[in-house]
């Protein structure tokens, strides 16, 4: 980390010193992570050390586009993980809508998404299996935070497979060929490291403006909001408020 971003980060008093934490959890997030070990310029660690957003879109080995959103968040990993689970209090593309469906428990939830995209374009839509990382909690000594997520794997077959009521929720549209990602958040003395990846091949004919939007929007538009959200979770977050499991496998506490 240069002298420039280590200053940076003082003088907010944010300590956190980026490439340390990374190298520091290599070994738990090349196992858990399908993304690897992230990585950041000079520049980049610059501007987060300035407490800018990062976003860049980097190449996988197999072709696709992976959206790399990141952030330095200055609350308790708890709260940061509240606020971006908590769908009270954050949201998705306004074209983007979504239902949870049967077989879904706490730390492991299908997830039915529709993309309604402006014509002539037909609309997208999937089911996503959603899971917070407990192995990567436990074997980072309780340093990486991880929620993750890919197309169920019984693919657009299990749509016909959903009961009546679930039924009435689908709405037309293509099966999008791939969608899957995570969230990270990595803490070091008092902050946290917030890091989203995610790959998004809607398929067909679709402009890659459109693609980059549906992709990295709601994302980004959390990241902007994020430290409020997480600055607020104590205060909302209370014996009241429905309980969200932590990546330890348990509920976390209200404040």
């Amino acid at each position: 980390m240069g002298i420039l971003s280590t200053f940076l980060l003082t003088s907010l008093g944010l300590s956190l010193d980026v490439q340390e934490l990374l190298e520091s959890q290599r070994a738990p997030l090349q196992k858990h992570s399908s993304f690897g070990v992230p990585g950041f310029s000079d520049e980049e660690r610059t501007r987060l050390g300035q407490g800018e957003t990062v976003w860049r879109q980097d190449d996988t080995e197999d072709g696709k586009r992976l959206v790399v959103i990141s952030g330095v968040v200055r609350a308790e990993p708890a709260a940061i993980w509240i606020a971006i689970l908590d769908d009270a209090h954050n949201g998705l593309s306004e074209r983007i809508t979504e239902h949870q469906l049967k077989g879904s428990k706490p730390g492991h939830k299908f997830l039915y998404q529709h993309l309604s995209l402006p014509f002539p374009m037909s609309d997208r839509h999937w089911v996503l299996e959603i899971q917070t990382d407990t192995q990567a909690y436990a074997s980072s000594a309780k340093r990486i935070w991880r929620r993750s997520w890919d197309l169920d794997a019984r693919g657009e077959a299990l749509l016909g497979q959903l009961d009546a009521k679930e039924k009435t929720l689908v709405k037309e549209g293509v099966w999008t060929p791939e969608n899957r990602g995570e969230w990270l958040i990595l803490p070091q003395q008092g902050v946290s490291l917030v890091i989203y990846r995610g790959v998004l091949d809607i398929g067909g004919k679709i402009p890659v403006s459109i693609s980059q939007a549906v992709s990295s929007q709601s994302a980004l538009d959390l990241f902007n909001q994020l430290q409020d959200l997480a600055s607020n979770v104590p205060a909302h977050y209370d014996a009241a408020h429905k309980p969200i499991l932590g990546p330890s496998g348990k509920m976390i506490k209200p404040w």
